[in-house]
């Protein structure tokens, strides 16, 4: 029942991969705290979050095998660190409001995946189908605004002369 778990290939930050180039020897401020956020703020969380996302798809979608190697995923490599990724993300305090707004919209998609992973595994539990479809539509609802928040940021950097390259987001 639970095989309708999406198996969705997350198209998330992977920061670890991040870089930012200034073309100017000076950075302002908003510069400076974008490369602060990016290349220090950020980076442990990609990893994390990209371990988290990669244990997921190797139990849903085509890879998906039974319930109970869902669940101990999830229970395991999944939401425990998922959920230490939504706890780091909410402790980055930023100054520029830019960069505030587009974090909190990263937390908030972060939030409602893992709100998603928690109810698939509600799921299995209870074998809810109705709880399956809660589960797939706010990892969906999830990694939608992560995917906006990643757009926002691209378009950010363009706006303070900035290059901000994703490497390895596919």
């Amino acid at each position: 029942m639970v095989k309708r778990v999406v198996g969705v290939v997350f198209v998330l930050v992977m920061l670890s991969g991040c870089s930012l180039l200034t073309s100017d020897l000076f950075t302002s401020d908003f510069q400076s705290e974008f490369l602060s956020y990016v290349n220090d703020d950020l980076q442990e969380v990609g990893d994390m979050e990209a371990g988290a996302i990669d244990s997921m798809n190797a139990v849903t979608g085509a890879n998906y095998t039974d319930d109970a190697t869902l669940k101990t995923a999830l229970e395991t490599d999944v939401i425990p660190p998922y959920t230490e990724v939504v706890d780091k993300l909410k402790a980055i305090e930023l100054q520029e409001e830019e960069l505030q707004d587009l974090h909190e919209q990263y937390v908030q998609g972060a939030e409602s995946q893992l709100e998603g992973f928690e109810k698939a595994l509600e799921a299995i539990d209870t074998q809810d189908q109705t709880l399956v479809n809660e589960a797939n539509q706010l990892m969906m609802e999830g990694q939608k605004q992560i995917e906006g928040y990643t757009k926002g940021m691209q378009e950010l950097s363009e706006e303070h002369n900035l290059e901000y390259t994703t490497e390895g987001m596919e």
